[in-house]
């Protein structure tokens, strides 16, 4: 099975906290409904998926112009 990138912001918080905590990312992991404003005001926002399982995910904050930042990786 090959890993499939994706670039949809349709991502589950669920999948989302579950691939922080694999990770060792705990914040703010219990926190649902921040978590959600994450995945809703990122800019871009790719997953990486094996299956229908995520096993990583990248956001950015950008200006479309000049500016990039890399919020947070966890793959």
């Amino acid at each position: 099975m090959n890993i499939i990138y994706s670039n949809d912001k349709d991502i589950e918080v669920e999948d989302m906290i579950e691939v922080f905590r694999n990770r060792g990312i705990v914040r703010p992991i219990s926190q649902p409904e921040r978590i959600q404003a994450m995945i809703n005001n990122a800019n871009i926002l790719l997953s990486a998926w094996f299956g229908n399982r995520m096993i990583g995910v990248a956001r950015a904050l950008t200006d479309w112009s000049f500016l990039l930042l890399s919020v947070r990786s966890a793959c």
